[in-house]
């Protein structure tokens, strides 16, 4: 999931999405970190889907 993709449409200044891919890039970092195998990695991606589909 591409954190510009999923911000499309909304107004935003440079330094916002400056922020916006450092923060994405730590949260994927964090998931890397607590993934130990193919299925933790399965439930991330599962919640990324749920939070996006409820905020969608």
């Amino acid at each position: 999931m591409d954190p510009k993709t999923a911000l499309d449409g909304m107004d935003f200044t440079p330094e916002d999405e400056r922020l916006i891919k450092e923060k994405w890039e730590e949260l994927l970092q964090s998931c890397t970190k607590i993934c130990k195998n193919d299925e933790d990695w399965e439930f991330i991606k599962r919640a990324f889907f749920l939070a996006k589909e409820a905020h969608g």
